[in-house]
């Protein structure tokens, strides 16, 4: 498993990014804050004002030194961009909005209202740090979350989230709309461009042996991006949020409510874990197993849920919706031949089902009784072994029984058994058995008590595996065997005299008569061998 780390400048909170006028009107137009000469990105380039250029509803601005020092951009959306802005050592990210953009003066609202009512910063949303106003852009300055979750998502390649940051994603993302609510707030643009990822530091293994996968080390997050939030009591049935997390409301052109941004996170929290589920069945075992399986039958029982609802709802009095956009209904009697084509489908959908889990329990089945088989064949094996005898018997069967019984006779044909009784064969006390031939008797003969030898009969019994180490029938053989035994005494020689010729050398570098170039070179020589 390989690993690799890396981390960004976390993100500091500052209150502000130096003296600065406030504005006491939204009317009010401020004079740009006096800041000694910074310096930019690059080292050659001078100090300069923000240059912010007007592209319909959105605003660009050059990265350069400005304000601080605009190092970078983090975002860009339809009503502005968000830099990241560096001054001694604040990090903050400024929120630059177009001129005259009601975006600006409403996200301003909102922030406040959530920094004077969420103290203990719980409510999991993007904080508030400051506000002014510079050559007619309103600018917010906010903590600098340094990636988005769906930018990290894009760089890590699609590869899923763990499901224990998916449950910690959709946790705060839950928290965050219930905080919202008791402050009767709407946010109504929540997804994964606006859920900002407080650290991007991460850790990289090798996914199902085959992809690098970036695992978070933290996954607080903040949730970002109030221009278009609202208040529950002005909800209106304009169109809000984007068109693949808008809800059912929003799209038939009722009036919404802070369902809206449960059903939003819903979505994202179904996204990531679709995403996951994808993923583990595509590159996982393509074999079925348990999960799968669960999966299938949870699926099956939803299905016939789904199919028996439909068919009672389409044979009775229902409402048919003839036109999304003016929202037109009528009622219909009994099935029309859209209904008939949806039963279908849903039919078919459970016919597949059912021959997905039948042929998984027909696999499973199989290879239960193949396993039980091989345990049986096994355990045979094992049983046979067990009661082979390890000697052949010339006067009985073999030695023991199934069931571990032993017979040794002594001198007085004294019998002792374990578990039953069974014959076997006679072994003398001195271990030899009757009728054996001397040859049997010496191979298998155990001795009572140890030899007594000297060092040279211990060494020269060592001679037994002479033959086959020397190669007899080779002569080019026979020399590469001396051949090596003699560079394997000179490297034991060699061994000695590496330490011995240090000390040479030392000892000539004590003595202050010069460079010891022979010691040196000595040393040398007996490196290379």
């Amino acid at each position: 498993m390989d690993r690799v780390s890396r981390s960004r400048p976390p993100a500091a909170s500052s209150s502000a990014l130096g003296k600065r006028s406030r504005d006491t009107t939204d009317h009010q137009v401020l004079k740009p804050p006096k800041h000694p000469r910074l310096v930019g990105p690059s080292s050659e380039s001078k100090a300069a004002a923000p240059s912010t250029q007007h592209t319909g509803a959105s605003a660009t601005v050059s990265i350069g030194a400005t304000l601080g020092r605009f190092t970078r951009q983090l975002g860009q959306g339809a009503s502005g961009i968000v830099v990241e802005a560096k001054r001694k050592r604040r990090v903050v990210a400024i929120k630059l909005f177009a001129k005259g953009d009601e975006a600006a003066k409403n996200e301003r609202k909102m922030l406040q209202r959530l920094r004077e009512n969420d103290g203990e910063k719980q409510g999991k949303c993007i904080r508030l740090l400051d506000y002014f106003r510079h050559d007619g852009v309103d600018c917010i300055v906010m903590p600098c979350c340094p990636i988005s979750l769906s930018r990290f998502l894009t760089e890590n390649g699609g590869m899923p989230f763990p499901m224990s940051h998916i449950q910690s994603v959709a946790r705060q993302l839950l928290a965050a709309t219930s905080f919202l609510q008791t402050l009767t707030m709407i946010h109504t643009n929540i997804k994964p461009d606006n859920i900002l990822l407080c650290n991007d530091a991460y850790q990289t293994f090798v996914y199902k042996r085959q992809h690098q996968r970036r695992v978070l080390y933290s996954t607080e997050i903040r949730l970002a991006d109030f221009g278009s939030s609202a208040v529950e009591k002005d909800t209106r049935t304009k169109l809000v949020t984007t068109c693949y997390y808008r809800a059912p409301e929003v799209i038939l052109g009722r009036r919404w409510s802070y369902a809206i941004d449960v059903w939003s996170v819903y979505y994202v929290s179904g996204l990531f874990i679709h995403l996951y589920v994808t993923i583990y069945l595509l590159e996982g075992d393509p074999t079925p197993n348990r999960p799968v399986v669960v999966i299938w039958a949870v699926t099956l029982v939803l299905e016939i849920s789904i199919f028996t609802v439909n068919v009672i709802r389409l044979t009775d009095r229902h409402q048919v919706l003839r036109n999304i956009v003016p929202g037109v209904w009528t009622i219909a009697y009994g099935p029309d031949t859209w209904d008939y084509v949806d039963i279908s489908i849903n039919a078919f959908r459970l016919i597949v089902l059912l021959f997905l889990l039948g042929v998984h329990t027909l696999i499973a089945y199989s290879r239960s009784n193949v396993r039980e088989k091989s345990n049986d064949d096994d355990s045979e094996t094992a049983q046979s072994d067990e009661t082979m005898p390890l000697l052949g018997a010339t006067d009985g069967p073999a030695n023991g029984s199934a069931n571990g019984t032993t017979k040794r006779p002594s001198r007085d044909s004294t019998e002792s058994s374990a578990n039953g009784s069974s014959s076997s064969s006679e072994t003398l006390v001195d271990g030899t058995t009757p009728g054996a031939s001397p040859a049997e008797e010496t191979a298998f003969y155990r001795p009572r008590k140890l030899p007594h030898k000297t060092w040279w009969e211990y060494l020269t019994s060592y001679s037994l595996f002479f033959p086959y180490l020397w190669p007899r029938d080779s002569a080019r053989l026979k020399r590469v065997v001396v051949v090596c035994f003699l560079i394997l005494i000179v490297q034991r020689i060699v061994n000695f005299l590496v330490p011995n010729q240090i000390g040479h050398i030392t000892d000539a570098f004590e003595a202050g008569t010069g460079m010891p170039w022979v010691e040196i070179l000595i040393f040398i020589f007996y490196k290379v061998l």
